[in-house]
């Protein structure tokens, strides 16, 4: 039996079935490879102090790092920013900024608990892992 197997981004290729098999778990095992060389990009919506434990748990962490602060006042999530060695290009005055950031992977939500659902939502919208 053949199989019709879609390889990278153009090209397709017919294989037998241990030939397809043996390349299904290569091609696993070097995007599992490479998934972990990356480093995981967190954002915190929030600029409090249990922002300030998430950041500095984020910071022990290997293969994690803490890519972007988002308050409503901008002044204090550069103030945030500089504390966790955060570039103050990625330090927010708006949340909406923060989920429009390509580069993160997930964010931690640390505003008051009635606000979670809502800025929840918003992540999601934007194709963001919440916490």
């Amino acid at each position: 039996m053949k199989c019709l197997f879609y390889l990278g981004k153009s090209i397709n290729h017919i294989f037998t079935d241990e030939n397809l098999i043996e390349l299904v778990v290569e091609r696993f095992n070097l995007a599992r490879e490479e998934k972990m060389k990356q480093t995981f990009r967190w954002g915190i919506i929030g600029a409090g102090t249990i922002a300030h434990r998430f950041a500095t748990a984020v910071k022990k962490l290997n293969g994690m790092e803490l890519a972007a602060i988002a308050s409503r006042e901008k002044e204090r999530s550069e103030l945030f920013g500089k504390q966790y060695d955060v570039p103050t290009e990625k330090c927010y005055g708006s949340y909406q900024d923060l989920v429009n950031d390509e580069e993160i992977d997930a964010v931690y939500i640390a505003t008051l608990h009635p606000f979670h659902k809502e800025q929840a939502i918003l992540c999601l919208e934007h194709g963001k892992g919440v916490l």
